[in-house]
């Protein structure tokens, strides 16, 4: 057919977050981790996401952590916009999951 536009094609991600890890962030977390306890300025704002947190040695080249228990925990969309995407945050949350899960 002549004039038709392609549809545009996404590419899947390799990590997909599984389905049952929201759940167990849930349980483990059970409300904003940067809020309610690594101590993040102001109050919660919208729903509940998942925020990857990269181990230390890893560099930031663009690609998240992994989409497991260990690299990942329980922010706002306030949080996870703006106070988690400092150094100093990213430190505190690597602390609070060595402290949770390992």
């Amino acid at each position: 057919m002549i004039g038709v536009p392609k549809p545009k094609h996404r590419k899947k991600p390799k990590d997909r977050v599984p389905e049952w890890l929201f759940g167990y962030l849930l349980g483990r977390d059970r409300d904003c981790v940067p809020h309610r306890r690594l101590g993040a300025p102001g109050e919660c704002v919208g729903r509940l996401t998942i925020e990857h947190v990269r181990d230390r040695d890893k560099p930031a080249t663009g690609k998240r952590a992994p989409s497991d228990k260990f690299h990942t925990l329980l922010a706002c969309l306030g949080a996870n916009g703006g106070w988690c995407l400092t150094s100093a945050a990213k430190e505190l949350e690597r602390a609070y999951l060595e402290r949770v899960e390992r």
